[in-house]
């Protein structure tokens, strides 16, 4: 099994348009966030190196897992 390991950094500018997505879409949004976590770390956080990440993707073949530290 192949397994792929990303660091993602938080950013608060994101945080607060997804925050606001979630008033205009009167909760839709964070409700697909919920069904697709890795949707939710693409929108709140950045790309960085595994050493400066507070939240980490796992991919594998088989499915995605959220980790948030």
């Amino acid at each position: 099994m192949e397994q792929e390991i990303f660091g993602f950094k938080s950013e608060r500018w994101r945080k607060v348009l997804c925050l606001l997505g979630y008033i205009f879409s009167i909760g839709l949004l964070k409700l697909l966030f919920y069904w697709k976590p890795e949707l939710d770390v693409w929108c709140h956080c950045v790309p960085c190196n595994l050493a400066d990440a507070d939240t980490i993707l796992l991919r594998t073949i088989v499915s995605t897992v959220y980790c948030q530290l």
